[in-house]
């Protein structure tokens, strides 16, 4: 019955309030809710996926847990949800320039093997760090000063 609930948390991260579990502190008191609307000349890849073929830190290879696969789902435009192979997490930010800019996120709070949860908590910081990113067809590629992940459209 648990697992069920998870499943079905996981599955309306987005839409869902009450099934969250923050990820990160949200904005400080009196700050604006800049997550919408998101700079209208950017061309946000709203439904698009995303299946992660490369993953390099400090200029290494960076492995993904064995079995696991990292997948970037584009909603609304300045949402986003990610999947490491544990938890679900959900990205609600805005745009400066070509950066991402986490005004909030959401996890599902799925009980996993601890090197999972910790490749859950990388993804967190990643989004935290404010990524730029950048659709090229069917690639997209995500940024920040010390890793680089390129990811292939799924649809």
């Amino acid at each position: 019955m648990r697992r069920t609930a998870l499943f079905l948390c996981a599955t309306l991260l987005l839409a869902a309030a009450g099934c969250d579990t923050p990820a990160a502190a949200p904005p400080a008191s009196g700050a604006s809710d800049t997550s919408v609307p998101v700079d209208p000349t950017a061309a946000w890849p709203e439904g698009r996926a995303f299946e992660a073929t490369s993953v390099t830190e400090s200029g290494a290879e960076r492995p993904l847990v064995a079995g696991t696969r990292l997948t970037v789902r584009f909603r609304a435009p300045g949402e986003l949800e990610a999947h490491a192979g544990c938890n679900y997490l959900g990205v609600r930010g805005h745009l400066e320039g070509a950066r991402l800019v986490a005004d909030s996120m959401l996890s599902t709070a799925i009980g996993c093997a601890s090197e999972l949860l910790a490749q859950d908590r990388w993804v967190v910081d990643f989004f935290n760090a404010g990524p730029t990113w950048q659709v090229r067809g069917d690639e997209l590629t995500l940024r920040t000063p010390t890793t680089e992940i390129v990811l292939a459209a799924t649809r």
